[in-house]
């Protein structure tokens, strides 16, 4: 009786279970499947803003503003030399740099790969505008590092590159990743671990025109944190002002405790333009004469002999 009532209970969890499958996959396949095809899984990395850099009257000398930047995912675009062709009559570039950002930034094909950065908010809007005709294009925001001050304090702010593998392989422990962002000089490369912030992003769901359907879940970025130095930006745009071009530096201390006030060297460079032109200038305006130059005593060495 009791083999009996056990084969009852086995045989109808059998038919329940036969049951769910045919109405899973055969009442409910189609719509699953429609699902599928029409819908997928995207990820969002969202970029933290550096800190900002302050003089010693609290100005900011190395600050973020809003920019736009427009990204790939390759396993959503049907033909990508197409979406090129169209995004550069968009953007105002050559269909070659567009080609070569995608064959440089190409990680995987899930994977959203650079294009273009420091796009206008005119241009990112008119991207945004023809998404449905561009499933997979995505335009992102993104804080750009901005310089006000541009050559008078560029020896000391210094400047942003992309890391290298000798600096990835040092610092790869410390959370650092291929293609970051990192300081080069001056005190971006001095407080870079203080000043760089933790990316976040998010996970959404897209249907096959890549619009969002839903985010399934996110995780908000932190923001850097801030430096204050004691240099004076405005007295060090007298003393730049001073220079006249000429080459040579000049630093100002305050002898009670040893505060830098101001601190030039000439030629310099603009941190907000292409460094890759400023490398080719005479004069080496990358090199600061303030702390790297060798020079001679002159005349105070007279009072040591005195």
């Amino acid at each position: 009786m009791r083999i009996k009532t056990i084969q009852i209970l086995f045989a109808i969890s059998f038919i329940f279970l036969a049951a769910c499958l045919y109405y899973l996959q055969i009442i409910k396949g189609p719509g699953y499947k429609d699902l599928s095809y029409r819908n997928s899984i995207r990820l969002l990395n969202v970029d933290a803003p550096r800190g900002v850099i302050y003089g010693r009257r609290h100005e900011a000398i190395a600050k973020n503003e809003l920019s736009f930047g427009v990204f790939v995912v390759p396993q959503e675009v049907e033909d990508i030399d197409r979406e090129i062709v169209k995004l550069a009559k968009i953007l105002e570039v050559k269909e070659s740099l567009l080609k070569r950002n995608y064959k440089r930034n190409y990680r995987a094909p899930f994977a959203s790969c650079e294009l273009l950065l420091n796009v206008t908010k005119q241009k990112a809007i008119l991207v945004k505008e023809l998404n449905l005709d561009m499933p997979g294009i995505i335009v992102r925001e993104l804080p750009l590092r901005t310089y006000p001050f541009n050559k008078s304090l560029a020896h000391v702010v210094g400047y942003l590159g992309e890391i290298d593998k000798r600096e990835l392989e040092l610092l790869k422990s410390y959370g650092y990743s291929a293609r970051d962002l990192i300081g080069k000089d001056g005190i971006e490369k001095w407080a870079d671990t203080y000043l760089r912030g933790k990316d976040g992003g998010m996970q959404i769901q897209v249907d096959n025109r890549g619009r969002q359907v839903e985010v399934l879940n996110s995780k908000k970025h932190r923001r850097g944190r801030d430096v204050y130095l004691t240099i004076d930006a405005k007295f060090q745009n007298f003393l730049w002002k001073m220079m006249r071009g000429n080459s040579g530096c000049a630093i100002f201390m305050d002898p009670r405790n040893g505060e830098i006030l101001g601190m030039v060297s000439s030629p310099s460079y603009d941190p907000n333009g292409s460094l890759a032109r400023v490398m080719r200038e005479k004069g080496a305006p990358l090199f600061n004469r303030a702390i790297l130059g060798r020079y001679p005593p002159g005349s105070l060495f007279k009072i040591v002999v005195a």
